[in-house]
């Protein structure tokens, strides 16, 4: 090993993250170099990185695995940068801080309301909660989806295929009904998925996307001076294979530039070879300075669910998640979400529509809720309208991240949530607030926090609150809310029968 103490500056790209993953990867942070070397970076322990897509940082560390001090003054002028689960590239930097040189983005800040419900004219009665809600982050999710298979000789139709290989999974006309809408009216696709999601907000269609016709590459080959090979799932691997892919799609003539997004299916690789289900940047700005990529593995190119999962990495969403039986946080731990583990055929969780400008959600805070009081609020149904869910502030517990409350049942683009969690008021914590073109957030988990019937309860002991749901029926759930620290009636009732629920 090689250790040479080094400040470096870089500017980040995030990459994403993965479905199944067997080899237990996490996220990280890698660079490119200017001679196109991605070096990883590393960091002790399991922390967050504080960075999003294009956040400029200087990292202060150790150079590990064939690096050198000559090697780190060409990362040092890296303009570019990528995070994506650890690879085991051929060269780390093992940091011991990690600093952003210029402000980061903030996660969430007190909201500015957008949108105000109707005042009522009962004095007695309340006013209606206003509603915010945020830009969508894309109307258009232009992509192009690129089929490959793995052959000694991409120059001959009959080349044998890589060792450990096998044919691509699907052709690409079957692979465009998993994609759009308009093929498959019968089943999920891609295009629905985020069509039903949002309300027809963000669109996938054949209007703005396509599948590219099948790509045969070599079994290794290399991509800017750096070896890559499909037997090996390293970054300089999967990045100099997509380098491979755009080169032949541009000597076809394909305007790849017309797309955002690149979905690259990988073929199978035998034992050595990439395992996952899908890998994809994470939040790819609007500053498209580079490439926005997303990887799918072998055993996924026909599971709609994946590829979306992967896309919705690329619009900013990270994964929602639970706390385990052992206490642990579990980033897919969260069924109700499509950024949860996979397959089954459900929309991103109330937090994360509302973070990609598909829901508009009640406000209550301190201002509306006093202590020892109860509020009672109708929560349409997510998959009913655009106007639904509850962002609850608790502004009176400094610190505390927002509860989100949002009312999701077996129907739309939830139609495959699982039966234990439909109709029924789910409650996430999730550090989202207002998203503007002058404060956009940075990608944060959320976590699911329990799932309530009619008749339960659930308190909060970080904010005081409790949750109860009178009615859910049809398109529409009824909550009572209440804040410890009064002498109300109804709150005790609350309490007492937050205790006593399972």
């Amino acid at each position: 090993m090689k250790v040479h103490q080094e400040s470096q500056k870089f500017c980040s790209k995030v990459i994403g993250s993965v479905y199944l993953d067997p080899l237990g990867w996490t996220s990280t942070l890698a660079v490119r170099t200017q001679k196109g070397r991605l070096v990883q970076i590393t960091t002790s322990g399991d922390r967050e990185l504080p960075v999003a897509t294009g956040t400029p940082l200087e990292v202060r560390g150790t150079w590990q695995g064939g690096s050198s001090a000559g090697e780190a003054a060409v990362a040092a002028a890296a303009s570019t940068a990528t995070a994506s689960r650890a690879m085991g590239s051929t060269s780390s930097f093992r940091a011991s801080s990690v600093r952003a040189t210029a402000q980061l983005r903030p996660r969430h800040h007190r909201p500015s309301v957008t949108r105000t419900a109707a005042r009522g004219s009962a004095s007695s009665v309340p006013p209606p909660l206003p509603r915010i809600s945020n830009p969508v982050v894309e109307k258009d999710i232009s992509t192009i989806f690129i089929p490959i298979a793995a052959v000694v000789n991409p120059a001959s139709q009959a080349s044998t295929l890589c060792p450990g290989s096998s044919q691509p999974m699907l052709t690409a006309a079957q692979l465009a009904r998993v994609v759009f809408a308009e093929q498959n009216q019968a089943n999920a696709t891609v295009g629905s998925i985020f069509g039903t999601c949002s309300f027809g907000k963000s669109q996938l269609t054949q209007g703005n996307s396509r599948v590219a016709d099948l790509v045969r590459l070599p079994c290794t080959d290399s991509s800017a001076g750096i070896p890559w090979s499909f037997a090996s799932c390293q970054i300089d691997d999967i990045s100099g294979l997509a380098d491979a892919a755009d080169a032949v799609l541009r000597a076809r003539g394909v305007p790849l530039e017309k797309y955002k997004h690149r979905v690259y299916l990988l073929p199978p690789a035998g034992p050595s070879g990439c395992s996952f289900g899908g890998v994809g940047y994470i939040d790819c700005g609007s500053d498209m300075s580079f490439e926005c990529r997303s990887w799918i593995g072998a055993g996924f190119w026909g599971v709609p669910q994946v590829l979306a999962h992967e896309l919705a990495h690329n619009l900013g969403l990270e994964h929602s998640g639970s706390q385990n039986a052992a206490g642990q946080y579990d980033q897919y731990g969260d069924g109700s979400s499509l950024m949860g583990a996979c397959c089954s055929a459900r929309c991103p969780s109330t937090p994360q529509a509302w973070q990609l400008g598909w829901l508009n959600l009640a406000q209550l805070d301190g201002s509306r809720l006093a202590a020892g009081k109860t509020r009672r609020v109708a929560l349409a149904s997510q998959d009913s309208s655009p106007d639904s869910g509850l962002r609850v502030q608790a502004d009176w517990a400094p610190g505390v991240l927002p509860l989100f409350l949002g009312y999701r049942k077996q129907a739309g683009g939830d139609g495959g949530m699982d039966g234990s969690l439909g109709s029924k008021v789910h409650v996430y914590r999730a550090d989202m607030g207002p998203r503007t073109a002058s404060s956009p957030w940075m990608p944060a988990h959320t976590a699911w926090l329990t799932a309530l019937a009619v008749g339960e309860s659930w308190e909060d002991p970080p904010t005081g609150l409790v949750v109860s749901v009178d009615s859910a029926a049809g398109d529409s759930a009824t909550v009572r809310i209440c804040r410890k620290g009064g002498a109300d009636p109804t709150c005790g009732a609350l309490l007492a029968q937050a205790k006593a629920s399972p």
